[in-house]
């Protein structure tokens, strides 16, 4: 059975999140002041680390930064930050 799962990010350069394998990507925003993701996943299937670099706006990133799953515009929209995953 699939579920909706919310993972909330932290305002750091890389973080890791684990959830099911096959977990696909529904929603970004801002809920509560944090950066989160909504997921859809099947609960049954087995956990998977993944890795999240957040990246600012004029940032150097890297030539393969990953997916993107999210941007979000925090304090006023004077910060944007950019989210990206790795398996």
């Amino acid at each position: 059975m699939k579920t909706i799962l919310k993972y909330q990010l932290e305002h750091v350069d890389e973080q890791l999140i684990w959830m099911p394998t096959e977990a696909k990507l529904l929603h970004s925003d801002i809920q509560y002041g944090k950066m989160t993701l909504w997921f859809l996943v099947d609960r049954e299937k087995s956990s998977v680390c993944h890795r999240i670099f957040i990246y600012g706006t004029c940032v150097p990133i890297p030539d393969s930064p990953g997916e993107h799953v999210g941007t979000f515009v925090l304090r006023d929209g004077t910060l944007v930050l950019h989210a990206f995953m790795h398996t």
